[in-house]
């Protein structure tokens, strides 16, 4: 299956390729209801390294105790590379691994709790929407990580690039020009 991500801050988003339409894809939530975003979420649990969650799992984590959250990892990109440690309350994880379980993550709620039909071990080929200001750093985590989970990384959009893209055929402008 062919797929786009956009790794936003707060949401990633997933749209399908499905025959020259691009469907956004929902994601059960733990409340029942259903959102076509999954949480760039961090959750661990304070006295144990050992436990983390992510997405909507780490979204219910954030009303119980003992559990610390990070909103958005993809802010700490900036600054680290693969084996740099996050400082999450008083424990240290490698950049690299927490981006790839936060992959692994929004790969097994595409599997198992998602708008999309897929077979086990289906390959899953995307393409991942960034920041045009991404630095190459922010590149080779976000592309290794989401290579790591499991994902064939086809190739890279800035953002940017990917609005233009998607608005202008769409919208079959004459003598206008688009300005993103």
């Amino acid at each position: 299956m062919r797929l786009g991500i956009d790794f936003g801050t707060t949401r990633i988003v997933v749209a399908a390729v499905d025959r020259g339409n691009y469907p956004l894809v929902s994601f059960d939530c733990p409340d029942g209801s259903s959102r076509d975003w999954f949480p760039a979420l961090a959750a661990f649990h304070v006295e144990c390294t050992g436990d983390r969650a992510y997405g909507w799992d780490a979204w219910t984590k954030q009303a119980e105790p003992g559990w610390a959250s990070v909103r958005s990892l993809k802010r700490l990109l900036g600054e680290v590379g693969p084996e740099t440690p996050i400082r999450v309350g008083p424990h240290r994880f490698p950049a690299l691994e927490l981006y790839r379980e936060l992959a692994s993550a929004l790969r097994r709620a595409m599997f198992e709790s998602s708008t999309l039909t897929l077979k086990p071990g289906e390959p899953l080929e995307i393409i991942l929407g960034v920041p045009a200001h991404a630095n190459s750093n922010q590149r080779f985590l976000t592309a290794e990580a989401f290579r790591l989970a499991g994902f064939h990384v086809l190739a890279m959009l800035n953002a940017p690039s990917a609005a233009a893209i998607e608005f202008g055929p769409r919208n079959k402008l004459t003598k206008a020009r688009i300005l993103v």
